[in-house]
């Protein structure tokens, strides 16, 4: 694949489908590596992205901070 835009979109893909079907069991595998300009997203903030989607695919768990 030639862009980095085109890989970007291939990786969201992919760690959504794995999700999906239950191939891949960790939701914090999804957070995003760049922003919607391209831009790589810092560390702090995937970390963040990354504890919200484990607290929001935990069953009865609350998504408050």
């Amino acid at each position: 694949m030639g862009s980095g835009y085109i890989r970007h979109y291939a990786h969201g893909v992919t760690a959504a489908l794995g999700w999906l079907v239950g191939e891949t069991p960790d939701p914090r595998l999804m957070a995003p590596i760049r922003d919607g300009n391209g831009e790589r997203i810092p560390e702090a903030d995937r970390e963040e992205y990354r504890a919200t989607l484990w607290r929001l695919a935990r069953p009865g768990q609350s998504i408050a901070g």
